[in-house]
């Protein structure tokens, strides 16, 4: 699912495999998918591009609302940087973009550095929040940080 069209395009025209669909969502949650329908749900560079935690937070939720029961989220999401990473930054931003990026980017371009960035701490929250457990984190300390959560199966009889 993504929000762009064109993107939807072309991931349609490379991937050829059934019961692997591709739709175009409205940017704020997973409808139409359905409640407990997906075993896996997997999201790379999005969360940095999203203006506030609010929308991030609706998104783990819908991602725990269409998991069934024992399924995994992998989200990958922009941590705030270590002091050493905040002052690179500061450098490449200062330095301009590269000659590739200079002909395309203006000079506004070059005084930001993209990305919303979340603490770990608020990611994890998110996932508990939704219901989601086992909340295990990689890359901490690095600009790619992935969260592993799972939605819990229903408790049974011998579990009580």
């Amino acid at each position: 699912m993504d929000v762009s069209e064109e993107m939807v395009r072309q991931a349609e025209s490379l991937v050829h495999h059934e019961g692997v669909s591709f739709q175009v969502g409205n940017g704020e949650d997973l409808r139409p998918l359905r409640d407990a329908t997906a075993d896996f749900v997997l999201t790379f560079t999005v969360f940095q591009h999203m203006p506030d935690l609010g929308l991030i937070e609706g998104y783990v939720s819908e991602a725990a609302r269409i998991l069934k029961p024992g399924g995994v989220l992998a989200a990958q999401w922009n941590k705030p940087p270590a002091p050493v990473e905040v002052e690179s930054a500061r450098r490449i931003v200062a330095a301009g973009p590269p000659r590739s990026l200079a002909r395309k980017a203006g000079p506004e371009d070059r005084s930001r550095v993209p990305g919303r960035r979340v603490p770990v701490a608020r990611i994890r929250g998110m996932c508990e929040r939704s219901g989601l457990e086992g909340v295990a984190v990689r890359g901490e300390g690095t600009l790619f940080a992935w969260v592993w959560s799972r939605k819990p199966a229903p408790a049974t009889q011998s579990d009580v």
